[in-house]
């Protein structure tokens, strides 16, 4: 998951170049595969046993999370799993990070250690939180060029890196080679080598295009988005969303063709997907003529896949039912929305403030 905020993500359609462009300008890699572990800095021990220091001849995870980050919530069994499997062998912790940008502020802790509190069973392992200037996401994530989040570090019994990876990327095969030894750190930096390498042209390519986008200027972003699928084709399956918000401000029609092939063939059980589209299309002011039928159905499609109970997509149905003139359907859906997230205790207080505001929006 990347620190992207929910506006800037559906409404410019950014969410699918997650895996190519990173949420924050990257430095220099200064913390690789092979180099020595650095401290262990956090602000809190929120769970479990606190570990001070890397001990020689011990195995140790050290894994990167966020409250925020859907793909790290979804991580956390199969972590405990681990935990289990290798008891005894394997020190697992857990350590959040990004949860404020002001370095004077650790009001962000007591929320961290009542959403641990909460997880239960599914955080069987040691967490901490990082400091509120980020040290650990600093010295670990941005030295390693590691801007994304799930991401675990294994560190071996000489205090080494020996592999950075998504925890769900076959860590066990790893660990087992770890302990017994036989684990390639040297093959391992390299291949690293080579898809940090492989990022930073893809992040030429695409950082005009983000740009463009963001400026709204969609004529050149169709040039610069025709361009980067031509010098790398392997984008063009990780930029559709970006496809369908320049289309829609600039071949109504061939936006609307695409989107039902995206409706109908890929995303017909994706919720967060057909969310995506659909509030690309009825999120956005500046589009002039869009398939409202088309969006409609998407969000319905993707409510009833979420059995009513994500406020997010409750938001977008909302929206579509308005722009549709069928006011009464969207303020009713919208309250309903805002009565979910105001029942979770962790719901982002501005995306809140934002739905009681489309509330208003709609009701006049």
């Amino acid at each position: 998951m990347w620190k992207w905020k929910r506006n800037a993500m559906l409404a410019l359609g950014l969410a699918a170049l997650a895996p190519w462009v990173q949420a924050q300008s990257g430095g220099s890699v200064t913390l690789k595969a092979g180099d020595k572990a650095p401290k262990l800095e956090v602000a809190r021990w929120m769970k479990g046993q606190k570990t001070e220091s890397f001990q020689p001849g011990k195995v140790y995870v050290v894994e990167f999370w966020a409250t925020w980050c859907g793909p790290c919530i979804a991580a956390f069994p199969h972590l405990t799993e681990l935990a289990k499997k290798y008891q005894g062998k394997v020190n697992f912790t857990g350590v959040n990070v990004w949860e404020t940008n002001n370095p004077q502020d650790a009001s962000y802790l007591d929320k961290v250690e009542k959403f641990v509190k909460d997880q239960g069973d599914r955080m069987g392992y040691n967490v901490a939180a990082d400091t509120p200037q980020g040290a650990m996401a600093k010295t670990w994530l941005e030295a390693a060029g590691q801007n994304g989040i799930p991401c675990a570090f294994i560190v071996n019994q000489e205090g080494k890196i020996a592999w950075i990876g998504h925890p769900m990327d076959h860590m066990d095969q790893v660990l087992d080679q770890v302990l017994a030894g036989t684990f390639d750190i040297e093959k391992h930096a390299a291949i690293q080598a080579a898809a940090q390498t492989k990022q930073a042209e893809l992040e030429k390519i695409l950082a005009p295009l983000v740009a463009a986008i963001e400026a709204s200027d969609y004529p050149k972003a169709w040039e610069l988005y025709e361009t980067a699928v031509k010098d790398a084709p392997e984008l063009e399956e990780a930029l559709w969303a970006v496809k369908i918000q320049i289309l829609l401000h600039t071949n109504p029609a061939e936006a609307a063709r695409v989107t039902r092939l995206m409706f109908e063939v890929h995303l017909r059980d994706d919720a967060n997907g057909l969310n995506t589209i659909a509030y690309m299309i009825v999120g956005d002011d500046e589009i002039k003529s869009a398939d409202y039928d088309l969006a409609l159905q998407m969000a319905q499609r993707a409510v009833s896949l979420t059995q009513e109970k994500n406020a997010y997509i409750l938001d977008t149905l909302a929206f579509a039912y308005f722009r549709k003139n069928d006011k009464a359907k969207a303020v009713s859906v919208q309250e309903k929305a805002i009565a979910l997230a105001e029942a979770d205790g962790e719901f982002p207080a501005e995306v809140l403030e934002e739905m009681k505001q489309n509330l208003k929006r709609f009701k006049s």
